[in-house]
C-alpha cells in the first residue's frame, strides 16, 4: 500500500460535509426508504442526465431552489452555447466583459484550487480541444506544429478576474472551458440551498461523475456510493461514508480511435496538448467540496499515481487546508488509493479477488 499521511479514519469527510459520460464511472448503489418525506427530480443540465433526492419536511420547496440555480448556472457557464456569459468571454477579444457574480465566482474559485495541482489543470485548454474535437464531435489529430502554436494559449495565469466588479479579461486567441469543475460548483450551491431548508438529508447525482451525499439516511446508514469498473460491466467497489462528495475522471468516459488505430481520451495533458496516456483508467476523489473534487479528479487523472501520492503528501495537502481521499483505476487491473480511501473503499469483482490494490 501507499505510505501517504491520513488524516483519521473518515473524519472530516463524513459528519458535516459541504461537498465536493457515453461510460460514467460512478453509480448511486441504493436508497433505503424511510420516515423522512422525500423528493425526487431528474433533469439535463451541463450536457448530462442528473438526479437529485432530498429528504424533510421542505424537501419539495428545497428541490425547486436548487433544480433553479443547476439551470441558472448551465445558462452562464456553457462554452457551447453562444449566449452564455462563459462565450461572451471567450468572444471579448481581450475586452473586459462584465458577468454575473456565480460566473466570476466560479473562476476565481476554480483558479485558486489550480494553484496546488502543479499546472496539471488549465482552464484554457478550450483551444488545444477543438483542435481534437472532443468539443464538436469532429475528431482528429492535430499535428504537432499545429499543438506547439495552441499550447502558447494555454496559460491560466493570463485570466483576470475581479469578484469586486464581476468582470473577466481574456487576451484575444484564449478561450475558457469550465466542463472541468462547473459540475462541482454546481453541487456546491445546490448543497447550500438545501442545507437553508434544514432539509434532513440529501443526495445529487450531478451526471454520475460528481455526486454528493449529506446529511442523514433515512435508514440511519452510512451513504454508498459505487464506483464503476471502467473497464468492465461490474463495479471496481463501493465507497460508504457519512457524507462527501465523490468525483470521477475517467478517459473512457469520451475518446476516439484514430487513423493510427490508437485511442485517445478526451482529458488532456497541459504540457504536451495530447490526451493523457499514463496507464490510468479513472482517478475517483472523496472530498468536502465539489469544485475542489472535480478539479482535483481531472488534475489526479493528468498526473498519475505516482505525482499524486507526492502531491498527497505536500505541505499544501495538510489536514487543515485541502483534505482528499484517491482511488486509482489503473490498466494493468492494479487499484491505487490513499490510506483514507483504504478504510472508505471495499472492493467488489475482480478487485476483490486479492492482489490488486498496491
Amino acid at each position: 500500500m501507499n505510505s501517504q499521511a491520513t488524516f483519521g479514519k473518515n473524519k472530516g469527510l463524513g459528519r458535516r460535509g459541504k461537498l465536493i459520460p457515453a461510460l460514467v464511472f460512478a453509480l448511486i448503489l441504493s436508497l433505503v426508504p424511510g420516515c423522512a418525506k422525500r423528493a425526487r427530480l431528474e433533469l439535463f443540465a451541463m450536457d448530462t442526465y442528473m438526479e437529485l433526492t432530498v429528504y424533510g419536511n421542505k424537501a419539495e420547496e428545497a428541490l425547486a431552489g436548487a433544480e433553479y440555480e443547476i439551470k441558472d448556472l448551465d445558462g452562464k457557464l456553457s462554452a457551447t452555447d453562444g449566449s452564455s456569459e462563459l462565450s461572451r468571454i471567450n468572444l471579448s477579444n481581450g475586452e473586459p466583459v462584465s458577468v454575473s457574480s456565480d460566473t466570476a465566482e466560479v473562476i476565481h474559485n476554480a483558479l485558486i484550487a489550480a494553484e496546488p495541482l502543479r499546472g496539471a489543470l488549465q482552464l484554457t485548454l478550450r483551444p488545444v480541444s477543438l483542435a481534437w474535437g472532443f468539443t464538436t464531435g469532429e475528431y482528429r489529430i492535430p499535428a504537432e506544429e499545429e499543438l506547439e502554436e495552441l499550447l502558447k494559449l494555454v496559460d491560466d495565469g493570463r485570466i483576470r478576474v475581479d469578484v469586486g466588479s464581476n468582470t473577466v479579461a481574456l487576451p484575444e486567441g484564449m478561450a475558457l472551458d469550465l466542463g472541468s469543475v462547473a459540475k462541482g460548483y454546481s453541487c456546491d450551491i445546490a448543497a447550500a440551498i438545501l442545507q437553508k431548508y434544514n432539509v434532513s438529508g440529501f443526495l445529487l447525482n450531478m451526471g454520475s461523475s460528481t455526486i454528493m451525499a449529506w446529511g442523514k439516511k433515512p435508514d440511519g446508514g452510512r451513504w454508498r456510493i459505487a464506483v464503476r469498473d471502467p473497464a468492465g460491466e461490474g463495479y471496481a467497489g463501493v465507497i460508504e461514508t457519512d457524507g462527501a462528495c465523490v468525483s470521477t475522471s475517467g478517459g473512457r468516459e469520451r475518446f476516439f480511435t484514430g487513423e493510427d488505430g490508437n485511442t485517445y481520451c478526451h482529458i488532456l495533458d497541459p504540457e504536451t496538448g495530447r490526451p493523457v496516456d499514463n496507464g490510468v483508467l479513472a482517478v475517483t476523489v472523496v472530498t468536502e467540496s465539489g469544485l475542489w473534487g472535480d478539479a482535483l479528479s481531472t488534475a489526479l487523472f493528468v498526473m498519475g499515481a505516482e505525482k499524486a501520492e507526492e502531491l498527497y503528501n505536500s505541505a499544501d495537502m495538510s489536514p487543515e487546508r485541502r483534505r482528499f481521499e484517491y482511488l486509482f483505476i489503473m490498466e494493468d487491473g492494479s487499484l491505487v488509493l490513499s490510506p483514507g480511501m483504504e478504510e472508505l473503499f471495499t472492493p467488489l469483482g475482480r478487485f476483490a479477488e486479492g492482489g490488486a490494490a498496491q
